[in-house]
């Protein structure tokens, strides 16, 4: 019996290394792309986030009717204060005063609405969005808020208020 050895020349090996270069090429570029996209959607997010925490706080300070509606204080005492983590709103419906809370608490904006003198936890109110720090500070007609979200990174918003209105700066 005669026993065939077969030559395999550098032509047929030309082809799988084209093949394999051609394969690593589409990985490397397939992985950049993926490195692309989730730092766009990671921008993306933080600056929705921002826009998000400043349009809420905004917003819901411009639902204020007239000036004396609002200050800030300390979440448990309902008294005002220069410098506070809570925003109060106060509302006279049907004879009795209610106070709206915006606070801070466990790494998430909260809201929480009840009946003046009424002894409440922060834990009670209502989740808005996720943010670690709320820090308020009210002089004449400006009221600053600083908060910082749950990256580390921080912001500032000031708002100015002439008559019970927001002035945007």
């Amino acid at each position: 019996m005669k026993t065939q050895h077969r030559k395999m020349d550098a032509s047929a090996l030309a082809p799988l290394l084209l093949f394999t270069i051609f394969t690593l090429c589409v990985i490397f570029v397939l992985l950049i792309g993926a490195h692309i996209y989730e730092s766009s959607v990671s921008r993306g997010q933080r600056s929705y986030d921002q826009r998000t925490v400043a349009h809420y706080l905004s917003n819901r300070v411009r639902q204020i009717d007239c000036s004396d509606a609002w200050f800030v204080g300390d979440f448990h005492e309902a008294q005002p204060l220069t410098e506070g983590n809570t925003l109060f709103f106060r509302e006279v419906l049907q004879g009795e005063v209610y106070y709206t809370r915006v606070y801070c608490h466990n790494g998430y904006l909260y809201e929480l609405c009840s009946i003046a003198g009424k002894g409440f936890d922060p834990s009670d109110g209502e989740k808005i969005l996720a943010l670690d720090a709320l820090h308020f500070r009210a002089e004449d007609h400006l009221l600053q808020i600083r908060y910082q979200y749950t990256n580390g990174e921080s912001d500032e918003l000031f708002l100015h208020l002439h008559n019970g209105t927001v002035v945007e700066p």
